[in-house]
């Protein structure tokens, strides 16, 4: 792709970013108090240290350089979609407000575990009796980037990848009450109507929990402007009060999450 034509996408990406205020990680953290267009690791770094993060440290950001996403297609054999390529690169891995949409960026520290973690969480999915055997094929054929409360999955459909916008088809899963819905091609517009905006409420309510559908916007973590940013887990700080067995739970708490 043109390298113009590459800046422009990503001046696209950090405009809609600077139109969000940013939380490091959970609901119970302060809101980082300014709007910026690009995440500055120093800076993050910082706030997290004098808010007293002890999770949040150098490294911690989870946004990806080109020649990382290039490694990480290398080894998994796959093409990324342009756009998602464009969002692991300004956003990172993280959180949505409003509707609980997160998108995950790949892990190129662990890019065989990634992958297996993606097939296991599909696999999940596929459980259900009453798939289609259309709906199967597509989960077979699937690469898994996000999702919402609930066991909902995101996923691009690799069967459909054009070179013409370099995209796959997106669709949405809900592994709860078998509903599967195509949500388009156009990763930026995803992003922007559906984690961001109102396009899921009004036209796909069943991706959502019930408790999702009058949730309290008042609430800053639940507004649709506020982006929870997930931090790099290779990266986490060590809690020196914190037995490493405690570690190993948590991690297998926050996973759980996804399937319950």
């Amino acid at each position: 792709m043109d390298e113009d034509m590459t800046n422009d996408n990503l001046t696209k990406w950090r405009s809609l970013l600077s139109q969000l205020d940013l939380c490091l990680g959970s609901f119970g953290d302060p809101i980082y108090p300014h709007r910026v267009s690009t995440l500055n690791e120093a800076e993050l770094e910082d706030f997290a240290s004098q808010e007293g993060l002890i999770f949040w440290s150098k490294g911690s950001l989870s946004t990806l350089t080109e020649d990382q996403i290039q490694k990480f297609e290398s080894e998994a054999g796959l093409i990324l979609p342009q756009g998602y390529r464009e969002f692991c690169q300004v956003f990172g891995s993280g959180k949505f407000g409003a509707d609980g949409f997160f998108i995950d960026v790949p892990d190129i520290d662990d890019i065989e575990g990634h992958l297996g973690g993606n097939e296991c969480l599909l696999d999940s999915c596929k459980n259900s009796s009453l798939w289609s055997s259309e709906v199967k094929e597509l989960l077979d054929n699937s690469y898994l980037f996000g999702g919402g409360c609930g066991l909902v999955a995101c996923i691009f459909d690799l069967r459909t990848y054009r070179e013409q916008d370099r995209s796959y088809d997106i669709y949405g899963v809900n592994c709860n009450n078998d509903f599967t819905c195509a949500l388009g091609r156009d990763f930026f517009e995803f992003v922007r109507d559906i984690c961001i905006g109102e396009r899921a409420k009004a036209e796909f309510p069943e991706l959502l929990l019930g408790g999702q559908l009058d949730i309290d916007e008042n609430n800053l973590f639940n507004r649709r402007t506020t982006f929870l940013l997930d931090g790099n887990p290779s990266s986490i700080t060590a809690d020196p009060d914190i037995e490493e067995g405690d570690y190993e739970e948590e991690e297998e708490e926050e996973e759980d999450y996804w399937l319950t």
